[in-house]
């Protein structure tokens, strides 16, 4: 690992990221991010336990470039064979690690989430909710608490690319698409979900007025159980005046009812109910 200056000038000098010194066995797919602090974290394949089965660990750093620990693993246990690996940080040192194995028989990305101090937040997951094809290299990046990823995939016969929006919160909600027309609108104002009952996807409407010199506001859509749990973060952004649609996906949710909830940095908000009908 070499740190550069933003005037391309080498800040010390090289620096070995792994820290396997009872092997010599190889490691491959470096991929490194950073946070808006400065701090970031390199991830790799790396073959120190097999000659044949790579695991994925990453290396946290501080902003000087010191180590923070060692390196840690991303996945669990030993096998199946594991590479192609990326990984994105937003600015608060959140970060997913991306990678693919075939532990179903098929080439399958799956996602690690972790916070900013390097923890791993529960277990990995697969990336695509069809899971019964063969993924290729996936393009991954975390924002305001989201995580969008593409592949491509061979489920058509054919390498066609798809994609998908999962909440970094929980992942088992699909963000299928946020839209924004930039009108006039005088009011805020939550729309009726539509369909409701829905199954298993749903658009929600929501207007934003303009506010003094047209500055943007932090806004959230937040999807809830009906014990209070927040299972889904829809929004979480700074959005400028404008009516907005929302759709999300419950494949993964069990039926049952479930709670809308937006509100802004000013004090607005709106609840609404939905049912979940499989």
């Amino acid at each position: 690992m070499q740190r550069y200056n933003k005037f391309g000038n080498a800040i010390g000098i090289n620096q070995r990221v792994d820290d396997d010194t009872t092997t010599t066995n190889g490691k491959n797919g470096a991929v490194a991010a950073c946070d808006g602090n400065g701090n970031f974290v390199i991830a790799f394949a790396d073959y120190r336990y097999s000659i044949n089965t790579a695991v994925i660990f990453y290396q946290l750093f501080d902003l000087t470039g010191n180590k923070i620990v060692g390196n840690q693993r991303a996945d669990a246990g030993i096998g199946p064979d594991k590479g192609a690996t990326k990984i994105s940080m937003q600015s608060d040192g959140k970060f997913v690690i991306n990678w693919i194995d075939d532990r179903t028989g098929k080439d399958i990305g799956y996602c690690q989430r972790f916070s900013s101090d390097g923890t791993k937040i529960n277990t990995n997951f697969p990336i695509p909710i069809n899971t019964n094809n063969n993924n290729s290299t996936y393009g991954i990046f975390l924002h305001n608490l989201r995580i969008y990823s593409a592949w491509p995939d061979i489920r058509n016969g054919n390498w066609d690319i798809y994609s998908n929006i999962r909440s970094f919160v929980n992942p088992d909600s699909i963000l299928v698409s946020v839209s924004h027309k930039p009108i006039k609108v005088k009011e805020y104002k939550l729309f009726t979900a539509y369909p409701n009952p829905f199954n298993p996807v749903t658009n929600i409407k929501f207007d934003l007025p303009e506010e003094v010199r047209s500055q943007k506001l932090d806004v959230r859509l937040v999807i809830y159980d009906v014990l209070g749990k927040e299972v889904a973060v829809l929004v979480h952004d700074k959005l400028s005046s404008g009516s907005y649609k929302v759709q999300w996906n419950a494949v993964n949710y069990s039926s049952g009812l479930y709670f809308i909830k937006l509100s802004t940095e000013i004090g607005y908000r709106a609840i609404q109910k939905i049912i979940y009908i499989k």
